[in-house]
């Protein structure tokens, strides 16, 4: 089945999720940073995708200490955090990743066809670098035209904030941009923007719920933009 998304001149990919599968790694991050810390916490694949329904990592982290009435104030979960994060890019560099498919063919369109390309995400800049290094031999990020941190919203997503941000910036109407996202949250919070958003979805997130959203795709190969005869280019998807 083919749904089309008419004009297109912005398009909002979501979380880091949509660039590169990188969940695995995340929890392996997590665990380590926990036993370096001294906590006897070790959290297994099922708890960790329940975990991702919400973004952010300092969040996680505190509605979990919460949960096991484990006492961390602000600055000991920022410590915690940058464990994880530590871990992360070191992770990160000793393995070789990939884009998802059809990111690079994405990317090449937008830059030819002049439409607007944004990452909307609400990591930290540590994690936004160390994606940026470990994929930049296969991906030119200088073709983003508004990369988002942690730093441009308040509130993780499913709220709309980053979104709401990011639309005030690119001041492109939001019936001609289109939101690609790899999470319930991140698809609750483009949605909650008024943006028409198709999913992706993670390796550890394929159970979580888009009921109402605009297509889910198994790949973004299966995303197309195209010129129409009216002379504007427009986007299709084929599920």
């Amino acid at each position: 089945m083919r749904t089309t998304f008419g004009e297109i001149r912005c398009i909002y990919l979501g979380s880091i999720g949509t660039l590169v599968e990188t969940s695995e790694l995340q929890l392996l991050a997590f665990n380590s940073a926990f036993k370096e810390y001294g906590l006897p916490w070790k959290w297994d694949l099922k708890e960790y995708q329940e975990m991702l329904l919400k973004a952010g990592g300092q969040d996680r982290l505190k509605r979990y200490a919460a949960s096991c009435n484990t006492n961390l104030d602000e600055k000991n979960i920022k410590v915690l955090h940058g464990l994880k994060t530590q871990f992360f890019e070191e992770l990160l560099q000793s393995k070789t990743l990939s884009p998802r498919e059809g990111v690079e063919e994405l990317m090449t369109t937008c830059l030819k066809s002049k439409i607007m390309l944004c990452w909307i995400t609400s990591t930290s800049q540590q994690n936004i670098n160390a994606i940026r290094n470990s994929l930049k031999e296969k991906l030119d990020f200088n073709v983003f035209d508004l990369i988002t941190s942690e730093n441009d919203c308040i509130k993780s997503k499913p709220d709309p904030e980053i979104y709401l941000n990011s639309i005030e910036k690119t001041q492109v109407p939001k019936h001609l941009s289109v939101a690609i996202e790899d999470s319930e949250s991140g698809f609750y919070s483009a949605e909650k923007a008024g943006l028409k958003c198709l999913v992706v979805p993670g390796e550890y997130k394929k159970s979580q719920n888009y009921n109402s959203s605009a297509c889910v795709l198994p790949s973004l190969k299966n995303f197309h933009i195209d010129r129409s005869g009216l002379g504007f280019f427009g986007a299709s998807a084929i599920t």
